[in-house]
């Protein structure tokens, strides 16, 4: 029995890959549905690398460098000219994801990715969709919106477990960021640029894009999740999504 225990306890350790979330069980909803093998192979190789080439502690490079780059973030300042090698980091990781043109896929191999590579994803991917709106160009800034909207489906197909689901959560809330960055940032978007952002977004107007509980005393975290999601996270993205395209 102490043996069973213990092996129980591992199986239930972050290992870091949705490979950990089969004891606790996974729901998938329709943003699981769709995408293609050849694109999400593109994905697997972004995120595999993220902790070395699209980690911002490790790309900051310094201290002095990390406290300016935040702040520029919390809207505090503008990005000075000491942070473009950064800048040009963090582009040239995220444009293998663009050249997708809106094309996303579950992971291949998800064992070898770590979860904490698609949690931090989002602020990679924020960071040159804020800059693209300093620069007034709207055509990288909905380059970089079409990746936003599609890494919360990788994030759901990774780890369809209620503990992979606040992360996928988490990438959603960096959807409406953006969107308000673009919006409120004066960019003009042309109606290609718009259906573009449209089209790529169209999966949070399903009725449960990341499943449902069918009886929620049985997964009770997950239901309030889901319940959240609904009536507070997703009403303020649908807002400025409104506001970015009509």
């Amino acid at each position: 029995m102490l043996l069973l225990l213990t092996l129980l306890v591992v199986a239930c350790g972050d290992s870091g890959s949705s490979t950990s979330s089969s004891v606790e069980g996974e729901i998938f909803g329709t943003a699981a549905e769709g995408g293609t093998a050849q694109a999400g192979t593109a994905w697997q190789s972004s995120l595999e690398v993220w902790p070395r080439q699209g980690n911002l502690s490790i790309l900051y490079g310094s201290p002095r460098m990390q406290a300016e780059f935040e702040n520029w973030l919390r809207g505090l300042g503008t990005p000075g000219e000491e942070l473009t090698p950064v800048f040009v980091k963090i582009r040239e990781f995220n444009d293998p994801l663009i050249a997708l043109d809106g094309g996303w896929g579950a992971l291949p191999e998800p064992d070898k990715v770590r979860s904490m590579s698609v949690r931090g994803m989002r602020k990679t991917l924020w960071s040159d969709l804020r800059l693209a709106v300093v620069e007034g160009d709207a055509d990288r800034a909905t380059d970089v919106m079409v990746v936003m909207c599609n890494l919360p489906r990788v994030c759901h197909t990774f780890d369809g477990t209620t503990r992979g689901l606040l992360a996928t959560l988490g990438t959603c809330d960096a959807i409406g960021w953006g969107m308000r960055d673009m919006s409120t940032g004066g960019l003009e978007l042309d109606e290609g640029q718009k259906s573009r952002i449209r089209e790529a977004s169209s999966w949070l107007d399903a009725p449960a894009p990341f499943g449902t509980v069918d009886v929620p005393e049985d997964d009770p975290r997950r239901a309030e999740m889901l319940v959240q999601f609904r009536n507070q996270t997703l009403p303020p993205i649908m807002d400025a999504r409104v506001r970015l395209l009509d």
